[in-house]
């Protein structure tokens, strides 16, 4: 997909780079899917090529696609509505302050050093999460943490009377049909993660300590599946598919909402969220200790999966962190050539022109480094005109031509036209550029933009108005 052409390169970065052995990825947009497999699946004890098929250990991202969905389940049966106190599942818990809405944010303080952690065994490690203190950071700070979602984990155990991850299996996985996901996979299907203490490579072995303590009883962490089963569960959250998720669209769609309090850390249930830097709607995003992430955007229908084991061979891996920062900003921003964003106009019918330039990259014809122009139609039905998505490339704001004709059209100053159902007119002249865009039927109002040489007129119809820059 063009659209994501420089997220697609520093993705693939990672592994020319040396931060990650291999990767497995996938960007959704609508109904196209595009996936690519690069890279190793390990390195030690003896190199192996990655597989597309291949099982990763999801780490946390286990809570939002297990545990969060199955609270979703019981809220949408109208079985809980996650106000209810923590202290009426779990009675050892003693603070009565903490809601189960305070655990699924991330926000309730609960925080605190339990000695000698991972040589618990089980019965003991929960006994000193439960006993855990709330701290002033209560409602007043989102601190990410597995105590949240292990306890969350024992909510549903005295719900259901089973572990919880095989609740999980059984409300989520299972309905869902996604035969590659699991607590139990296959090693020789897996990607390793990281070398034990002891020397022991972890495949199809959970690398968190405290999931490997607790087993069935801990919904922080455990699952396993491949790039396959994660396409399909993100097509039902971008409410692209109805088949897949045992919930409905509409408690889907509500997952793309602040659910902290004010002035704090925005998150969701379950989830992170990222704010579109345009029109800041939220998109939601949830990341895997073991080198994995996903970013859902179900304005735009537009998704991205990235899928690495950044542990392998060593866990000591922080180059990944700020690179991972870097892919989701750049997939924020509008990934391949549609950077530099210098404006929009909306109308009420779902129009969007984006005005942008390549920087560098220029035409995508013939990647002439020329200054070039882009002009995105996004929208739908009648402005769309039956196509739903217009796309103009003009590479001569200078009059100077971009040396692609029969590419782009353009073959040095002049006119040109945009050969589409619009009935765009676009010329060039003197060092500017006018676009002319409109429709042949209904009202019509002028919307002028200007940027620096470049002046856009859009005569936009069905809609009593744009907004003016």
């Amino acid at each position: 997909m063009i659209e994501f052409f420089k997220t697609q390169h520093l993705v693939e970065s990672m592994v020319s780079e040396r931060i990650v052995p291999g990767v497995n990825y996938a960007f959704i947009k609508k109904k196209q899917v595009f996936t690519s497999t690069v890279g190793f699946a390990s390195l030690i004890p003896k190199v192996e090529q990655l597989s597309p098929f291949a099982l990763y250990d999801l780490a946390s991202l286990t809570k939002v696609l297990g545990t969060t969905n199955v609270f979703l389940k019981l809220k949408e049966e109208g079985k809980l509505n996650f106000t209810e106190p923590l202290k009426d599942f779990i009675p050892e818990f003693k603070d009565e302050r903490i809601r189960l809405s305070d655990l699924l944010t991330h926000t309730s303080g609960i925080r605190g050093w339990i000695p000698n952690r991972d040589e618990l065994a089980a019965p003991d490690l929960l006994k000193a999460i439960i006993g855990l203190p709330v701290t002033d950071e209560f409602k007043t700070k989102m601190r990410y943490a597995d105590t949240n979602f292990i306890l969350l984990g024992l909510v549903l155990e005295k719900i259901y009377g089973l572990p919880v991850q095989d609740i999980i299996m059984q409300e989520i996985i299972l309905p869902a049909k996604l035969k590659e996901t699991t607590f139990h996979p296959k090693a020789i299907e897996c990607v390793p993660t990281a070398l034990t203490e002891n020397g022991k490579m972890l495949r199809g072995i959970v690398h968190d300590p405290k999931a490997r303590v607790l087993g069935k009883d801990c919904g922080s962490a455990g699952l396993f599946a491949n790039l396959e089963d994660l396409i399909k569960i993100t097509q039902a959250y971008l409410g692209l598919r109805n088949d897949v998720l045992p919930l409905q669209q509409d408690t889907l769609a509500n997952l793309f909402q602040v659910e902290t309090p004010k002035k704090v850390h925005p998150r969701s249930w379950g989830w992170d969220l990222r704010f579109d830097p345009v029109d800041q709607h939220p998109l939601i995003y949830h990341t895997g200790f073991t080198g994995t992430f996903m970013l859902i955007d179900r304005l735009n229908q537009t998704a991205m999966i990235v899928l690495t084991n950044r542990i392998h061979p060593s866990g000591h891996n922080h180059i990944f962190l700020a690179m991972r920062e870097k892919i989701v900003d750049t997939f924020l921003k509008g990934s391949g050539f549609y950077r530099d964003l210098g404006g929009s106009q909306r109308g009420v019918e779902g129009l969007d022109l984006i005005l942008g330039k390549f920087r560098g990259s220029g035409c995508p014809g013939c990647r002439s480094e020329r200054a070039s122009l882009v002009i995105t139609h996004h929208g739908e039905g009648e402005l769309a005109a039956g196509v739903g998505r217009l796309e103009i490339d003009i590479a001569d704001l200078d009059g100077r031509g971009c040396g692609c004709a029969g590419v782009c059209g353009l073959d040095g100053g002049g006119d040109i036209s945009g050969g589409n159902s619009l009935g765009t007119t676009s010329t060039t002249s003197n060092g500017g550029l006018n676009v002319l865009t409109s429709n042949v039927e209904g009202k019509r109002e002028l919307v002028r933009s200007a940027r620096g040489n470049v002046t856009l007129q859009l005569l936009q119809i069905h809609g009593e108005g744009g907004r003016r820059s």
